[in-house]
């Protein structure tokens, strides 16, 4: 098979030799098994995995072990000969998992053939870069003499790899592959987060239920609230804050691509219904090979029931119309380049337009950051993902209605609604009088939340909306996290609002039945009163140090917002990395240009 990619220098002595050799073999293993005919299966997704993770995690790996090598034990092997030097890393590649077929892990859904191969050719494509960047400017593998200056072209590298070496997630895999030579299909090496509180019993569950009730846990909320220094900045409506809010950046979210996707198709949605009818928010929850969706209001959640996912992007220009914030623009063209992928039907043309050429640069990028990631819950929710939003697509099955919360619930673990979109109903508190308009009572994240407490379903779910949660959605997150249920979600709290979240709050906590009305409150005061415990807003426009405070009075209120640099009305924005296309540059320089124009200043 012809290969466009770069070239990788051949440097002897570096400490890339063996890298470079795995790259060879796996090119050999692919020339001598070329690509079907368009009637063959689609060819495996996923680069086998091991190998991708290798590549650049034993760049990494060498480079914090040549800092414990003496120079002179460096000049010395660096005037060996060829031979000695294979010997010197012999042991190490002898080490790699031999595997590199059978450990493929495909995430992509059934695509033709040729979007397969262009998806695994943009990965190959940055997975080279990569590597070639980590050789020729990491300090402690390139040579002393060369004086090496990244370059504009260098960027997308640069940010991979500073947010790979300075993860945790990232960490923790190096120190995993230096303790085991092959991948536990038994055990991923990251897993979501464990239960952090465990209330004591005070009696049966239902008495439990019953002591949790309106009164004491607004009353607890408002109190928490005020002990933590959350005031209202100006009007009701905004809500109440800290008097230092947090600036988040916009973040390379290599290790949260389903939560990344989660927020695009929300804000679709959201997107869509604003057409119809003003709602404050939609989320979106991943669990047990289906998504759930739910909104605000319940007018809302009617208007996404039995829409199509081909019938929401097929105004594109009406649905950007309705959304006024660069952040959400940006992510709804990311999505669209996406659908034009898992849309094409098997038999499409194989001439690709500029919409799936951004959706190949997303697969091609998810890709890598789960080979480096290594994390086998992630990569199988963002199998489970897409394969939904395919299944959606290439069939045009319609959004369910899952009825109440109740009901919803049981549809998160029956087999027959696995690959669908489930729409879950808002909670409303009645009417105050014939006349009035009944009102919402429950955030969009608290409906998905009692939905996945009634299902009792533990297998862990991903969660994410058009917004960040707002400080109350957060304590129901976390409440639900608490009790063993592995989620997923943005942890960076919004404004306090109390109204009507409460309730939300409530149904919840009494369904999950373990806190009576004082612990749920002793609980609700530890987290709001906590250190960490810190209030979020968006940074839109120009730069800001990570951990960046502003006083909330610059934020929040009309007059603070008309500058445009943050928001509270969307989340944190992702960072999209551009690549040259591996055959087709200047097609790639005009969707560039396209996308400049969607995001409308946002750069």
């Amino acid at each position: 098979m012809s290969s466009n990619l770069p070239h990788i220098p051949d440097r002897s002595a570096s400490a890339m030799d063996a890298v470079r050799r795995v790259f060879k073999a796996r090119r050999r293993a692919e020339s001598s098994d070329p690509m079907g005919t368009e009637n063959s299966p689609a060819p495996p997704v996923g680069l086998a995995f091991s190998t991708v993770s290798m590549q650049v995690r034993r760049s990494r790996k060498r480079a914090l072990e040549a800092e414990d090598i003496a120079e002179e034990s460096r000049s010395a092997r660096g005037r060996r000969g060829p031979a000695a030097r294979q010997a010197d890393v012999g042991d190490d590649e002898d080490a790699m998992p031999q595997e590199e077929p059978q450990a493929t892990r495909s995430f992509l859904p059934g695509l033709p053939p040729h979007l397969a191969e262009a998806v695994n050719q943009q990965t190959r494509y940055i997975a080279d870069g990569l590597v070639a960047y980590i050789e020729k400017y990491h300090p402690r593998l390139r040579s002393q003499a060369t004086a090496n200056v990244p370059t504009e072209a260098d960027a997308p590298y640069r940010t991979m790899y500073e947010a790979f070496v300075s993860s945790t997630e990232y960490e923790a895999a190096t120190m995993a592959l230096r303790t085991s030579a092959a991948y536990d299909e038994n055990q991923s090496v990251f897993g979501r987060s464990s239960p952090t509180y465990q209330a004591p019993p005070s009696g049966p569950a239902a008495q439990r239920k019953d002591e949790i009730n309106q009164a004491s846990t607004k009353r607890g909320l408002n109190k928490a609230a005020k002990k933590a220094g959350l005031e209202q900045i100006a009007t009701t409506f905004e809500g109440k804050w800290k008097a230092k809010l947090t600036a988040a950046p916009p973040v390379f979210k290599w290790n949260e691509r389903v939560l990344e996707l989660l927020v695009a198709l929300s804000t679709a949605l959201f997107a869509a219904i604003s057409r119809i009818f003003t709602t404050q928010e939609v989320e979106a929850m991943f669990v047990n090979g289906r998504i759930l969706v739910s909104a605000n209001e319940a007018p809302a959640v009617k208007t996404l029931v039995g829409a199509t996912l081909n019938g929401v992007f097929a105004d594109g220009a009406a649905l950007f119309a309705a959304l006024s914030g660069p952040i959400s623009r940006e992510n709804v063209a990311a999505l669209a380049g996406l659908v034009s992928v898992l849309g094409t039907p098997a038999g499409g043309g194989e001439q690709l337009t500029d919409e799936q050429r951004r959706g190949v640069q997303m697969l091609g990028q998810a890709q890598l950051d789960n080979a480096i990631l290594d994390d086998r819950e992630e990569a199988e929710d963002l199998q489970g993902v897409l394969t939904t939003v395919r299944r959606m697509l290439t069939e045009d099955l319609a959004l369910l209605s899952g009825g109440s919360a109740e009901t919803a619930g049981k549809l998160i673990t029956h087999p027959g609604y696995a690959g669908r979109i489930i729409v879950v109903d808002a909670g409303q508190r009645p009417a105050a009088s014939p006349s009035a308009k009944a009102d919402a009572c429950t955030h969009a994240e608290q409906n998905l939340m009692l939905a996945l407490a009634y299902s009792k379903y533990r297998g862990g779910a991903q969660v994410a909306g058009k917004k960040r949660p707002c400080a109350c959605c957060y304590l129901t997150l976390k409440l639900v996290d608490d009790h063993g249920y592995r989620l997923k979600y943005n942890q960076q709290a919004g404004g306090f609002w109390s109204g009507t979240t409460y309730l939300g709050l409530l149904k919840v906590a009494r369904e999950l039945g373990s806190l009576d009305a004082a612990q749920l409150n002793g609980w609700i005061k530890s987290v709001l009163t906590a250190h960490e415990f810190r209030q979020y807003v968006t940074l839109v426009k120009g730069l800001a140090p990570d951990g960046y405070q502003v006083a909330a009075t610059d934020v929040i209120g009309s007059k603070a917002k008309a500058s445009g640099r943050f928001t509270t009305s969307e989340g944190p924005a992702s960072i999209r990395l551009r690549y040259p296309a591996p055959t087709d540059a200047a097609g790639d320089e005009e969707e560039d240009e396209e996308s400049d124009r969607m995001k409308e200043g946002y750069e």
